[in-house]
């Protein structure tokens, strides 16, 4: 099997919306690279995405052990505890994805989310991310929560 050209038509199935046909390919993959780590992923986001939210408890674990430095997976893992309500493991995924990538503006704005939604602690390094996140927020307006557009962007003198 060419895991690359496989993961590619799983890929294009996913973005066209052919989810199932997806999935077989994905799981095709893992059964000849057990630990793929966009494979694994990929088949953790379909999972969270349909709610199969146990598969995803699963998944998540075996890809961070084996590729700990793949961005996708701790952002995957963000989302994932961010839904169960675990706001402190999110909140570190996202951090440690935002080390990994720096620059990756969602990231910023699924942990600034979860910042203005007051569901984590304070501290230096979470005002520093806020700021990041305002910015990101610019950049991405439309990433924003409706809830959160009232809230101001601070002037120079605030930051």
């Amino acid at each position: 099997m060419d895991i690359q050209k496989a993961l590619s038509i799983g890929i294009a199935y996913h973005n066209s919306g052919q989810l199932k046909e997806a999935e077989r390919i994905y799981r095709d993959i893992l059964k000849v690279a057990n630990t793929h780590p966009i494979a694994l992923t990929l088949l953790a986001k379909l999972s969270f995405t349909n709610g199969k939210y146990n598969e995803v408890k699963k998944i998540l674990p075996i890809v961070l052990k084996h590729y700990p430095e793949y961005m996708k997976a701790h952002v995957l893992a963000g989302d994932y505890y961010s839904q169960a309500n675990k706001y402190d493991i999110a909140g570190k995924a996202y951090r440690r994805a935002i080390l990994l990538y720096p620059s990756q503006a969602a990231t910023l704005i699924s942990l600034g989310n979860l910042i203005q939604s007051n569901s984590l602690q304070d501290d230096k390094l979470l005002s520093i991310l806020r700021c990041l996140y305002r910015k990101a927020s610019i950049i991405e307006p439309a990433s924003i929560p409706v809830s959160y557009t009232h809230l101001t962007l601070p002037t120079n003198r605030e930051v």
